[in-house]
């Protein structure tokens, strides 16, 4: 691990207990739209860390990794510590050699950080199937809508929207129609423990959640 810092975050607060050791992989433009560092703090344009909020602090903690620092690697650091590997939509467009890294493993989060319905047709257009599962979650007072998506079945990705809740029952139901020989609603998604987590992470850590990229 070359640095272990704390990183102001202005999320959402959320206590918990860390079950889970947790890899970003990101961009670093959006890493600079989601956190506020120091003045005078570098960082690398793509940004492997172990990332982790503990109860009400107001900072994140964020161990900057090697850079081409891999999931095995952080699984063997962590121990018996089970890995969730999270990254963005917007990253994984821009950093293909990323994108191949992760694919070697199972499963990943992808929270969806760019236009939603674009991508599910771009993934039908190439003869998926495209299976999501939508859920109610409740984060200091609010009630917000989280979905997600698989392809297939053996995609090692599973992407994740969180929005508003009627944005995103609204999403799913139009996604549905457009698209109903290509489209499966379903009731439990993949991996839901490590997604629980997954989710964890985004609202307590996320300043900004949106289908703008690094924008």
């Amino acid at each position: 691990m070359a640095d272990d810092s704390m990183f102001r975050c202005a999320g959402l607060g959320l206590d918990s207990v860390l079950q889970f050791g947790s890899l970003g992989s990101y961009d670093g433009a959006v890493v600079r739209k989601q956190f506020a560092f120091p003045d005078g703090t570098e960082l690398p344009e793509l940004v492997p860390a172990l990332v982790n909020r503990s109860g009400a602090s107001p900072f994140v903690s964020v161990g900057l990794m090697p850079p081409g620092t891999t999931p095995q690697q952080c699984q063997l650091a962590l121990g018996d510590t089970p890995l969730v590997v999270l990254a963005t939509h917007a990253t994984l467009a821009r950093y293909a050699d990323t994108l191949a890294m992760l694919q070697m493993v199972k499963p990943v989060f992808v929270l969806m950080d760019l236009p939603v319905g674009r991508h599910v047709g771009h993934w039908i257009s190439q003869g998926a199937t495209v299976r999501i599962c939508a859920s109610s979650i409740e984060r200091s007072g609010r009630r917000l809508g989280l979905a997600t998506f698989a392809i297939g079945r053996q995609h090692p990705f599973i992407f994740l929207r969180i929005g508003s809740e009627t944005s995103t029952y609204v999403l799913v139901d139009q996604l549905r129609q457009r698209h109903p020989d290509r489209v499966q609603v379903e009731d439990r998604a993949d991996e839901p423990v490590a997604q629980e987590h997954a989710a964890n992470l985004v609202l307590s850590t996320w300043h900004v959640l949106d289908q703008r990229g690094a924008t």
